[in-house]
């Protein structure tokens, strides 16, 4: 906010917030969210507010906060343009759950609208050391510079077909996975290499039950346990590396259809309130998210918020890095 105040930029208000940023849209303080173009469908989840008063143009610009598609999610869901970027571009302090896996971005109503204020709010802020990483990094250009049509010559777009099977999805997802498929002919013939495994393929499936028993052993174990027994004591009975190593040799010997669809088990506290006692992705570790959050509600110094071990007191500020030059923070790193 003070970058864009700093830059001219009209402050009307705070848009409304899922309770707790867990992706319900309604919130105690704010009500419940609609979407403007039809009041029966979704504006999306966490940020929804940001994206449904962009769409219903009661701004021109909205900002709003991911963990999983908090930003995009509800951009589309409102006919408007989202930008979420990597975590290190713009600053997350005072975000609601700022961690490893939140990002902070714009919503508006044009691509070039949505890159002006990411050109603002980008860049080093030693309130969140992470920033650091984008020191030096940014392009020589305005962001909105690169907003312009042109040709897509040499931009290589690849098809997620996993989210675009019409026998998994409602009517309205029909409708929408039309759209796509006419849009994909446009980026066709603005010069985009489109890399497409078509109707009814996958693009990732392939590479994920090849990879998946590597990268996510532990988790893999637990969702098969006739392949990966244990005793009464939970412990491993059995070679399971020997198993591993059976299934990277051969995928094909990787027991169901794992695609990109059951990553979606949630983040944050949502995921792992959801789940607690599943394997990733199913479940999820919350102790950052929790501590996190317990900090931005320890930092707003509210008697009336509870954080998830007990009553949040006032007191002394908890201190962040007093690091001023981006080169010390990522030298730290």
């Amino acid at each position: 906010m003070e970058r864009l105040r700093a830059a001219g930029a009209i402050i009307l208000a705070k848009a409304n917030l899922s309770e707790y940023a867990d992706g319900i849209p309604r919130s105690s303080f704010g009500g419940t969210f609609a979407n403007p173009y039809d009041t029966e469908r979704n504006p999306g989840i966490s940020s929804s507010g940001s994206g449904s008063s962009v769409g219903a143009n009661l701004v021109t610009v909205a900002i709003a906060e991911e963990t999983g598609s908090s930003i995009r999610g509800p951009a589309h869901k409102n006919s408007c343009v989202g930008i979420a970027g990597t975590e290190e571009l713009v600053s997350r302090f005072g975000m609601i759950q700022m961690g490893l896996n939140t990002r902070v971005g714009p919503v508006a109503r044009t691509v070039e609208d949505a890159a002006r204020v990411l050109q603002v709010i980008a860049g080093f802020d030693p309130k969140d050391p992470l920033t650091a990483f984008a020191y030096g990094r940014l392009p020589d250009q305005p962001y909105q510079n690169f907003a312009h049509p042109k040709s897509l010559k040499g931009v290589r777009i690849g098809v997620v077909r996993e989210y675009m099977d019409k026998k998994l999805f409602s009517k309205a997802d029909e409708e929408n996975i039309d759209i796509i498929n006419r849009a994909i002919e446009d980026l066709k013939k603005l010069g985009a290499e489109i890399v497409d495994p078509g109707e009814g393929g996958e693009l990732f499936t392939k590479y994920i039950q090849a990879l998946q028993p590597m990268l996510m052993n532990a988790g893999y174990a637990k969702l098969h346990p006739d392949l990966f027994p244990v005793d009464a004591a939970g412990k491993p009975m059995g070679d399971w590396v020997s198993t591993f190593v059976d299934l990277a040799v051969d995928p094909s010997k990787a027991p169901g259809k794992f695609n990109l669809r059951d990553f979606g088990g949630g983040g944050g506290r949502r995921g792992a309130a959801a789940a607690p006692d599943a394997p990733p992705p199913y479940g999820t570790a919350i102790g950052e998210a929790r501590y996190e959050f317990n900090l931005y509600l320890r930092q707003r110094r509210r008697r009336e918020y509870q954080d998830a071990d007990g009553p949040v007191y006032e007191g002394q500020l908890l201190q962040r890095s007093e690091l001023r030059d981006p080169k010390d923070v990522a030298g730290k790193q």
